[in-house]
């Protein structure tokens, strides 16, 4: 992340620039175990495997003119 500003007299000049890249490695099981009120736990066979990965740029500018200044 990168932030900047500019003045001059009464002009303003504002920008930041920000760049991530966030991932996660995926984890995987085979069997769930749930427990029940029945004497018999249920257990169901499943295979799954999930991850995530997130990039983004973003750069935003802005100005500004300042109509009046005071003390």
């Amino acid at each position: 992340m990168v932030a900047a500003d500019a003045r001059y007299d009464r002009l303003t000049l504002v920008t930041d620039f920000i760049c991530f890249n966030v991932g996660g490695t995926p984890s995987q099981f085979k069997s769930i175990n749930v427990p029940s009120r029945l004497p018999v736990p249920v257990t169901a066979g499943l295979q799954a495997s999930e991850g995530m990965n997130v990039n983004a740029i973003i750069w935003t500018i802005a100005g500004g003119y300042t109509l009046r200044d005071g003390d």
